[in-house]
């Protein structure tokens, strides 16, 4: 029905209403009339009374087989899509250190929860449940299965050389390392580190905790930074042997295959590491390196505000 017309005219003590309209090209004509007080009580009503509106769901289009666009859709709006991309909680995936919890990124997560604009989740996973006594290809296949994304790839240490075999396998959105190793170029290099790796292996099992705790901590890499208790468990034992660096093999290839963007993070006071990515940067294409003033290795607890705001920025800018 087209827009009706609508005329009032007061004739005396009556009102008369004439209601023009059309349907299927025939002219509808509607005459009422009722006392002028009656109109006013009827006018008085409407004001009172607001109109109820029903929305109904809108309905999908259905794709088309001859290859024509059809009509517009919502999803098609490239702005519309990018809208909904930006709603969507980024996940991040955060793998601890040796010796590390999940715990050791709530400073991390309490930070981002208060100044990161864009919504997000965290999984922490704990590399020491029985799920990931699990060799390197398969610790990387399992962290692509995690989820679809919006993701970012959060590793430390030990689980920073771990994630790189997931990002050797396909790309992330973001990937932050912290104090990543790239693995030792030859066979020797790497018996080498397996009989180093074997030597802590056997002291984490004989020696008591508070013991070992001092010997590891007193480490030339984490000079500079604040000595932790560690909390030891029998599974730790697979640090050392099954995720030792003397098994890792990464070539170089593997590297330049990285596709994702990557922030490599070292603290200031840590040489050793410092010097580990600055090497690797020409194999790594989308990489930057951002050295933490007054930091040691362990970046996120040595230095916990800067960085709470260089992880910030980075999810912000997805």
């Amino acid at each position: 029905i087209l827009p009706r017309l609508e005329e009032t005219i007061e004739e005396g003590s009556e009102v008369v209403s004439l209601v023009v309209g059309r349907r299927d090209d025939k002219v509808l004509e509607h005459r009422e009339a009722y006392s002028v007080r009656e109109r006013r009580a009827h006018l008085e009503d409407d004001r009172i009374r607001k109109p109820r509106i029903r929305h109904l769901p809108r309905r999908s289009v259905p794709a088309l087989e001859n290859g024509s666009k059809g009509p517009k859709s919502r999803r098609a709006d490239p702005k519309l899509a990018m809208m909904h991309a930006m709603h969507r909680p980024i996940e991040i995936v955060a793998l601890h250190g040796m010796f590390g919890r999940p715990s050791f990124w709530d400073p991390s997560e309490t930070f981002l929860r208060k100044t990161c604009k864009r919504p997000h989740r965290w999984q922490k996973l704990d590399l020491w449940a029985s799920s990931w006594d699990l060799a390197f290809e398969n610790v990387g296949q399992t962290l692509n299965a995690l989820t679809p994304g919006p993701r970012v790839l959060l590793g430390y240490s030990m689980g920073a050389r771990l994630a790189l075999h997931a990002l050797i396998r396909e790309p992330w959105d973001l990937a932050i390392l912290i104090g990543p190793n790239f693995g030792l170029e030859s066979e020797a290099k790497r018996s080498e580190r397996r009989k180093h790796d074997a030597r802590w292996a056997e002291r984490l099992a004989t020696l008591p905790a508070e013991s070992f705790s001092e010997e590891w901590n007193a480490q030339t890499v984490f000079e500079g930074g604040r000595p932790v208790p560690l909390k030891t468990s029998p599974a730790m034992v697979r640090g050392f042997t099954r995720w030792s660096l003397g098994n890792q093999v990464l070539t170089q290839e593997n590297l330049r295959s990285i596709a994702s963007r990557l922030i490599l993070v070292v603290g200031e006071r840590d040489a050793k590491f410092r010097s580990i990515a600055r090497a690797a940067l020409p194999l790594l294409s989308n990489a930057t390196l951002n050295i933490v003033p007054g930091a040691g290795h362990r970046v996120p607890m040595d230095a916990p505000k800067e960085f709470g705001s260089l992880l910030a920025k980075a999810v912000n800018e997805l």
